[in-house]
């Protein structure tokens, strides 16, 4: 569609703006409208007689663009038209700023010493440093250190009461079982070596089920016809004749 005509200004001087507005008729044939609907200008762009150009006030200043050593700051104003040529050129200013000297870049003191690593007969503990720049390379590379502590002997220490014997590794035949202890101080050596123990158990032999050695075997294959019948047979000692025939007890 055609544009309406230009709204009035919306300044008598000193640059106004005015608008003029279309609008889209779609049916639905034709494409839509992409256009913009309004459309603005400035007018009267010319200073208005009782004007007086000048700068507005100063912004405030922007932040040193040095902690320390001697930076510079700067700020900025504008001019009342809204063009700071028709003030003139001094539109920024610098200012010196931060003139202390920077402190020297170096370690700060120590912190305190660590624990020790073992409370007598000789251990160690470190203690750390961090650089004034919070960059440990612009200070070097030593950061920390260490020395040597509780270098004192240690009492004789006893050691605390073991523990449970473990269960036994075999239910016959010769197994082990075994309990330990500890030492006060955290370190078994401050108490010797003794910190284990073992003991033999369970040492008497397994006997052997359903088996029977081959004398045993032998001897009743060739006599079995001969034995007279008992309620039970696995020892022939107690055979009701008395026969002088004695067998082994475990088969």
């Amino acid at each position: 569609m055609d544009w309406a005509n230009w709204s009035a200004c919306s300044k008598s001087c000193g640059r106004g703006v005015k608008t003029r507005r279309r609008n889209c008729y779609y049916t639905g044939i034709t494409s839509p409208c992409i256009e913009f609907e309004d459309e603005n200008q400035f007018c009267n762009n010319f200073l208005c007689p009782d004007f007086v150009v000048a700068w507005l006030e100063w912004k405030p200043w922007w932040s040193c663009n040095r902690p320390c050593g001697t930076g510079f700051r700067f700020r900025e104003r504008e001019c009342n038209t809204g063009n700071n040529g028709d003030c003139g050129d001094l539109v920024q200013e610098a200012q010196i700023c931060n003139q202390h000297d920077c402190p020297a870049i170096q370690w700060n003191s120590w912190r305190n010493w660590g624990s020790c690593t073992h409370p007598c007969g000789g251990g160690t503990r470190s203690r750390s440093r961090i650089c004034s720049s919070g960059r440990r390379l612009d200070c070097g590379t030593t950061n920390s250190e260490s020395e040597e502590c509780n270098m004192h002997d240690c009492p004789g220490f006893r050691w605390n009461n073991s523990a449970q014997w473990s269960p036994c590794t075999k239910p016959c035949g010769s197994g082990t079982r075994t309990r330990t202890r500890t030492c006060p101080t955290g370190q078994n050596a401050d108490c010797g070596t003794q910190w284990r123990q073992k003991w033999k158990c369970n040492t008497e032999k397994c006997r052997m089920k359903n088996k029977t050695n081959n004398w045993t075997a032998r001897f009743l294959s060739m006599h079995v016809s001969t034995l007279p019948k008992v309620e039970k047979t696995p020892d022939y000692r107690l055979m009701q004749d008395k026969s002088k025939l004695v067998l082994p007890m475990s088969w």
